[in-house]
């Protein structure tokens, strides 16, 4: 089964990192609101994402 990109709106830690990780696999564009959850519990999470090869943009 495929993955394809989607508006996706993120509720807390766990679930949101879990939808990182699926969007990043996705054919095609995601968009990923509530990425404070992300930033409160994981240090330095956009370096590290990038540091493997993530493409991404945060606004």
């Amino acid at each position: 089964m495929k993955l394809h990109g989607a508006k996706v709106e993120i509720p807390d830690i766990r679930a949101g990192m879990a939808q990182v990780i699926a969007a990043l696999l996705a054919e095609g564009e995601s968009e990923l609101s509530g990425i404070h959850h992300l930033e409160r519990g994981y240090e330095q999470l956009w370096n590290k994402l990038r540091a493997v090869g993530a493409d991404f943009e945060l606004k």
